[in-house]
């Protein structure tokens, strides 16, 4: 997907905007490759949107638990997953 049609179809126009990297909605980042094309895409605790993937809500869960849920689906990552419950982070929301 490019830039624009991240912004036009999807988000809206950025928070902010750093090089590659746009800011949307206080916590949903997104980079673009040199081309322009969406790269990677990452989301942190906001009041303005939740994330779900494959019917769970990834803000619910521990970090380390989204992680192994959403490698499930991305076979490359699956023998890379490194978890320690020492540094377990919650993003489950307070409001």
């Amino acid at each position: 997907m490019s830039r624009d049609e991240v912004r036009k179809k999807r988000l809206g126009t950025p928070d902010s905007v750093n090089d590659n990297r746009e800011w949307f909605l206080d916590g949903f980042a997104v980079d673009y490759d040199s081309t322009g094309k969406v790269e990677f895409v990452e989301f942190a605790i906001s009041s303005k949107f939740r994330v779900a993937f494959k019917g769970k809500c990834l803000h619910e869960m521990y970090a380390d638990d989204a992680v192994a849920f959403v490698s499930e689906f991305a076979p490359c990552c699956q023998t890379r997953l490194i978890q320690n419950s020492d540094t377990r982070t919650c993003f489950q929301n307070s409001n």
